[in-house]
């Protein structure tokens, strides 16, 4: 089956599905089960994972190791095993106590899932009161596409959201990870050395996911973001003025300085653009909304990677070293809004930040109801043992995500 064409394209298809499925449920539920002081380092943690897996992958993808025509079809069942341990992980977890509490209405079952994840010596009361402020902050009514783009404070919260997601696919990253290996061999470099400096990349994105778990539930999303897009920026436009420049001067050295602007953008965007958004959409909207607000957002980025990824060819061929100036225009549209518009959401329950988007557009009766027993939450909860098979265990299917699967195909 690995010499067919046909079963490629099948399993292609299918490992699509569950990796769109994934991009919708996995961060939603990390969000969820996570105690309010590691709900961003668990969202940041979901990207870890994956760039780890990416350079896993492109270190395994080598020709030197399983990167050939014989080698690769093992190499990709590889990814068999994660799935395996995924699933029987996945089957010891609890139902999120948030879906639990809100949508089914069970505070028995949302205490014990509670309690199951904090440690039978965690006092889970405080919690359980924040989920009954939101159930009465929120509807039972359950949120549509149609709702989300009917209602002017929930569509404001889309479009937040939205941008964050096209702005993420638009900055130029995926200009850079599929084709960051051609783009140095037409810039001067052997193929050998461009394989290996291309692993630099997965490097540079791990190191800069690890530091966002430690910093983003401390100095919260929007500073991350702002730097993290600045840094994007700024670089992709000197890498640009070096292929500029380079192409003028026939100046070699500049080509080192192309790669280690490279790894400063990927830096900028794995501590930014590449974590937050996927998480950030569960702290913006209430259980009922959120469903189809995740939905939207994941489907609008999986869109978007496709058309980069039709496009950013076209734009090569077409404009050369200019190929990056549109998502040089993206980054800083994306980045003036950020400053102006997204709202802090560490420290905050989904309800305060939809009463956020309410009082812009002068809704009456929207006043935050803050628990005092918060800010103990926020110093006081542990990570117990349980909780972190439960996050392993939602992790482990991000080894097959189609990122990685990239990786190991041989160029």
């Amino acid at each position: 089956m690995a010499q067919s064409f046909e079963m490629i394209i099948v399993g292609r298809f299918t490992i699509g599905i569950a990796c769109g499925a994934h991009t919708v449920v996995g961060p939603m539920f990390l969000s969820e089960i996570a105690p309010v002081n590691f709900r961003g380092a668990a969202g940041t943690f979901n990207q870890f994972v994956l760039v780890f897996a990416i350079l896993l992958s492109q270190v395994l993808g080598l020709p030197e190791v399983m990167g050939t025509t014989e080698l690769w079809p093992y190499l990709l069942a590889l990814c068999t095993v994660s799935s395996v341990i995924h699933i029987l992980l996945l089957s010891t977890c609890p139902e999120s106590p948030t879906y639990l509490y809100i949508i089914k209405g069970d505070r028995r079952r949302s205490e014990n899932a509670l309690v199951y994840l904090r440690g039978q010596d965690c006092d889970v009361h405080a919690e359980l009161e924040l989920l009954k402020m939101e159930t009465q902050q929120s509807s039972t009514h359950k949120s549509n596409f149609f709702d989300l783009l009917r209602i002017p404070y929930l569509r404001w919260g889309l479009i937040v959201a939205l941008v964050l997601h096209i702005g993420q696919q638009f900055s130029g990253i995926n200009g850079i990870l599929y084709y960051f290996v051609s783009l140095f061999i037409s810039n001067g470099l052997t193929k050998q050395v461009a394989s290996y400096a291309n692993l630099g990349t997965g490097v540079t994105i791990l190191i800069g996911s690890l530091a966002s778990i430690f910093i983003i539930d401390r100095k919260g999303r929007r500073p991350l973001l702002m730097f993290g897009i600045s840094a994007c920026l700024f670089s992709l436009l000197l890498f640009t003025l070096t292929l500029i420049i380079k192409r003028v001067t026939e100046i070699n050295k500049l080509t080192i300085l192309s790669i280690v602007l490279t790894y400063t953008f990927l830096f900028g965007f794995s501590v930014s653009l590449g974590s937050i958004p996927w998480f950030l959409v569960s702290e913006l909207f209430t259980q009922e909304n959120r469903d189809a607000a995740v939905s939207i957002a994941a489907a609008t980025n999986w869109l978007c990677n496709a058309i980069v990824a039709l496009i950013f060819p076209q734009l090569v061929i077409y404009i050369s070293i200019y190929a990056f100036i549109p998502f040089i225009c993206v980054l800083l549209a994306v980045l003036i809004f950020v400053g102006l518009y997204l709202p802090e959401t560490k420290g905050k329950t989904p309800a305060s930040i939809e009463a956020y988007f309410m009082r812009l557009y002068g809704f009456r009766g929207t006043e935050v109801h803050e628990n005092p027993t918060f800010a103990d939450i926020i110093d006081d909860t542990k990570i117990e043992q349980p909780y972190m098979i439960n996050l392993f265990a939602c992790l482990c299917s991000n080894i097959t995500d189609s990122y990685s699967l990239e990786m190991m195909y041989p160029k």
